[in-house]
């Protein structure tokens, strides 16, 4: 797993609040709880996450895509 911390200003991410099957991308996730969820093949990137309760999450690899790195 790769995690860069980019300078991303609030202001200029939407807003995500619910976890769906499509990559989450420029987000802005605050103090949601997305405990024990399976985020097998998504990807997050561009987004700014605090607050967030990412507690027990499985983070897989979808075994038909492509290594990332």
């Amino acid at each position: 797993m790769t995690i860069l911390v980019p300078d991303l200003d609030p202001e200029d991410l939407d807003h995500v609040s619910e976890l769906s099957d499509d990559d989450v991308r420029d987000g802005l996730v605050d103090g949601v709880s997305w405990r024990g969820e399976q985020l097998a093949g998504q990807s997050i990137r561009g987004c700014r996450i605090t607050g967030a309760d990412l507690g027990e999450v499985s983070w897989e690899q979808d075994p038909g895509s492509p290594a990332r790195g």
